[in-house]
């Protein structure tokens, strides 16, 4: 008890987290954690350094701007670095910015990667899978691999697509119903031999939880998205799409390995990390970043520029955002209405069967398209 009284107290410091999502906890995560081993850490509403997420919507946009504390910004989706609007940043890009920028994708920072075990008897669980291979997503991927691949390899054997999107597990039911809990996902992605784990969207370092859901549940992942993936994981233990001229090569590659038992379980049996990748080495550098922000005095911390913006720029936000207000209200009366439209068409369409005509999916593929189109435009 002596030698712990002698300890010396840990310098106190205030955070606080905005914009993250629903299920973000402020006292329990990877910022919060790595901070208090050094640090004595107070999260709370009026703090000196504000860690803000990519979650900005309608009015409250303008509430950044009433942030003067040091900004550290985070972004889990496909978005860039914003120096301008932060001090720091934190997000997937290989950028080398000194003192303001630390790589941490999705991946990083909201998964375990402890949490994988070695299958003791590859064998005996090779052959306890019951299905070939599954697709579980919630909403349409960008360029439309995942949807194309889950076509293709459905051409071989059944592909178990439990999400909204392309839904074959729950006839008759409406696909916007079709979400499945994250345990039952789970379950879901152990019982097959495959999974099909493409991000929406393709770029180098943005990488999600999507493929380590595969691998920690012993499933060998069908992978599209982060072209620098093998940095962190080995290039044996899954099927890259990167690596093939085309998804009809990759299927193919894909039907060879389900028929020969031995390289599939070779595949299985190999351990998820790249050589060379360095986990904890990982997490102490972010410490070390972390740790060298908060340390300074929060004048001293800042550095995003302001000589470019008129000193009255808060004031004129402030009138701008009642308007933004006014326009988030209309854009949830007329949202509500559409709720309320959608859900009654899909109560007559499941209780007055041919009064309401189905939807039009191909109509609906064809908007995604469009609108895929429009955004490689802009």
């Amino acid at each position: 008890m002596a030698q712990a009284a002698s300890e010396p107290a840990k310098p106190t410091v205030r955070i606080g987290f905005t914009a993250f999502h629903c299920d973000f906890d402020p006292q329990h995560n990877l910022i919060t954690d790595l901070l208090r081993r050094r640090f004595d850490v107070q999260v709370c509403d009026e703090p000196d350094f504000m860690f803000c997420a990519d979650f900005w919507f309608g009015a409250h946009r303008f509430d950044l701007n009433k942030l003067e504390c040091v900004r550290i910004g985070y972004t889990g989706e496909n978005d860039n670095a914003n120096f301008s609007a932060f001090d720091y940043f934190i997000g997937f890009e290989y950028i080398d910015y000194p003192d303001r920028y630390f790589r941490c994708p999705n991946l990083l920072f909201e998964c375990d990667l402890s949490d994988w075990q070695p299958l003791e008897d590859v064998d005996a669980f090779a052959a306890s899978k019951t299905r070939f291979c599954n697709f579980c997503f919630s909403h349409p991927s960008e360029n439309g691999v995942r949807e194309d691949m889950a076509r293709l390899l459905s051409a071989y054997k059944e592909v178990d697509c439990c999400g909204p999107i392309l839904n074959n597990t729950q006839p008759g039911v409406d696909p916007e119903l079709c979400r499945i809990p994250r345990n039952e996902k789970s379950r879901r992605v152990s019982e097959s031999r495959f999974t099909i784990c493409c991000e929406s969207t393709s770029r180098p370092g943005f990488v999600t939880e999507k493929i380590w859901e595969a691998l920690k549940n012993h499933s060998v992942p069908i992978y599209y998205g982060d072209e620098t993936v093998t940095r962190i994981f080995n290039p044996k233990a899954f099927v890259n799409l990167h690596d093939f001229a085309s998804l009809e090569e990759a299927a193919e590659f894909i039907r060879r390995l389900d028929a020969d038992e031995a390289a599939y379980r070779e595949m299985l049996a190999q351990p998820p990390f790249a050589e060379g990748f360095d986990r904890d080495a990982t997490f102490d550098a972010f410490e070390e970043f972390l740790a060298h922000i908060v340390s300074q005095e929060p004048k001293a911390a800042l550095r995003r520029p302001v000589s470019f913006m008129p000193a009255d720029m808060n004031d004129y936000l402030a009138l701008l955002k009642p308007y933004a207000q006014k326009l988030d209200v209309k854009e949830q009366r007329v949202a509500r209405w559409r709720r309320r439209w959608y859900w009654g068409l899909v109560l007559l369409r499941r209780f007055v069967p041919g009064l309401v005509p189905e939807p039009d999916r191909g109509m609906l593929n064809f908007y995604y398209k469009r609108h895929e189109r429009a955004m490689k435009k802009e």
